[in-house]
């Protein structure tokens, strides 16, 4: 298969270090046989680093540099030292502390008003299954043209508004003494 100018370009430089596979070279050289487009270009690319190789000397190392450098990596000599390490610590946890307090003050009657509604709808399933279990429940005296349900519905009804009365001044009764115990 023909190697396009696109896909040489993007292996190139590897050709020219030396890098490609056999088949894959054997792609670039063919190509660049062919294309005189992408020769240039890798003749410009070859004689750049020849310029780079004669102007630019190579520092040299110490033979144990490499061994020097690894010790420092593993010994940790880039570690804050503990007394920074621990303020840092603090501070974050200040922060943090400070955020989540935040967000309990602004979400507070969100979850006041859930738990209510929770109580309510517990409260109310209870009472709802007591009626359709006890059928022989007072009934109270009313006349059954203003409820169409029947009494129990209406007992339904009373129950609901009783425990979501209830629910609702539990939680923000226990959201209040939160409230006040942060303050």
């Amino acid at each position: 298969m023909i190697m396009n100018c696109t896909e040489c370009e993007s292996q190139v430089c590897d050709y020219a270090d030396g890098l490609l596979e056999p088949a894959e070279r054997a792609k670039v050289a063919a190509h660049l046989d062919l294309c005189p487009s992408c020769n240039a270009f890798y003749q410009d690319l070859r004689q750049l680093d020849k310029t780079l190789q004669a102007g630019i000397a190579v520092p040299s190392l110490r033979p144990d540099f490499d061994d020097r450098l690894w010790e420092k990596i593993d010994a940790g000599s880039h570690r804050l030292p503990e007394t920074m390490r621990a303020e840092r610590k603090r501070i974050f946890e200040v922060e943090f502390q400070a955020g989540a307090d935040q967000l309990k003050k602004s979400f507070s009657w969100v979850s006041a008003v859930l738990d209510g509604v929770g109580y309510a709808a517990i409260g109310a399933a209870a009472l709802g299954l007591l009626v359709r279990v006890v059928p022989s429940l007072p009934e109270l005296e009313l006349p059954s043209a203003a409820f169409p349900g029947g009494q129990p519905t209406l007992l339904a009804c009373a129950g609901a508004v009783v425990f979501l009365a209830m629910g609702l001044s539990m939680a923000f009764q226990r959201r209040t003494r939160l409230l006040l115990r942060m303050l």
